[in-house]
C-alpha cells in the first residue's frame, strides 16, 4: 500500500471554517442563505474528508490486514481524530458509552491533545484555537446519523460532553497533557467529567441500539 496523504487541512483553516459557519448560524435570514453559508464555511466538507480518512484506515486493517501507522505534523490533531474514527468504525465496543469514554481517555487525553490551547480553556494565545475535538465529535454524530443502531449513546451524549467541557466546571480536560493533569492534581481538586454523565446516563441511552452495537 505505501505511503496514502490525506487533506485534512490545519488548525488554522479549521478555526475559520467554524468561524464561517457560526456567522451562517446567526445571521442566514433564509432556508437558501442558510444553506449556502454552510456550504461555503466548507465544515462539512473537512468532517467528510476526516471520515474518508477513518474509512480507509479502518479498510486497510479490516479488509486488507495492513498494519497502519497515522501522524501528522504535530501528532495530537488529526493523528487523533482519524486514530479514534477508525476504531470507532473497526470496533463497536468503542461506540458503547464505557468505550467512549475509555476512546477519548486515551487517544485524546492520555496522547496529549491540546486541550486547554484548542479549547480556549485559558485562551493564552488565539492562533491555537481550533475546534479539532468538536469535529470530531461532529464526525461521531455524522455516524450517528448513518448508523442510528450503532451506538448506544445518542447525540444529546456528545453535545452534553461538549458543553462540559468547555465550561470549566470539570477537571478531566483541563491541561494540555498528562504531566500537566498531574502536577496540578486536577485529579484530587476537581470534578470528573465521566461522573456527571453517569449520573445523567439516562439522557444519553440510544433507545434504537441493537444488540450487537453492544
Amino acid at each position: 500500500m505505501g505511503y496514502q496523504n490525506f487533506p485534512i487541512h490545519n488548525i488554522h483553516v479549521m478555526r475559520e471554517s467554524l468561524h464561517k459557519l457560526r456567522n451562517t448560524v446567526e445571521t442566514a435570514i433564509s432556508p437558501s442563505a442558510h444553506l449556502a453559508g454552510v456550504e461555503e464555511s466548507g465544515w462539512l466538507t473537512h468532517v467528510k474528508i476526516v471520515i474518508d480518512t477513518a474509512k480507509f484506515i479502518a479498510h486497510a486493517i479490516s479488509v486488507e490486514s495492513y498494519s497502519v501507522l497515522i501522524h501528522c505534523s504535530d501528532g495530537w490533531d488529526r493523528t487523533a481524530q482519524t486514530s479514534s474514527l477508525s476504531q470507532i468504525l473497526l470496533d463497536p465496543h468503542y461506540r458503547t458509552l464505557n468505550g467512549f469514554q475509555i476512546l477519548v481517555e486515551k487517544e485524546w487525553l492520555a496522547f496529549g491533545h491540546k486541550f486547554v490551547d484548542r479549547c480556549c480553556l485559558l485562551c493564552r494565545n488565539p492562533d491555537e484555537v481550533s475546534p479539532i475535538f468538536l469535529q470530531f465529535l461532529d464526525c461521531v454524530y455524522q455516524l450517528q446519523h448513518q448508523f442510528p443502531t450503532r451506538f448506544e449513546f445518542n447525540e444529546n451524549y456528545l453535545v452534553e460532553l461538549y458543553d462540559m467541557l468547555t465550561s470549566g466546571k470539570f477537571g478531566t480536560f483541563l491541561g494540555n497533557n498528562e504531566k500537566d493533569r498531574k502536577r496540578q492534581k486536577l485529579s484530587d481538586r476537581t470534578f470528573s467529567i465521566w461522573g456527571y454523565l453517569w449520573e445523567n446516563i439516562h439522557l444519553f441511552i440510544n433507545r434504537t441500539t441493537s444488540r450487537v452495537a453492544r
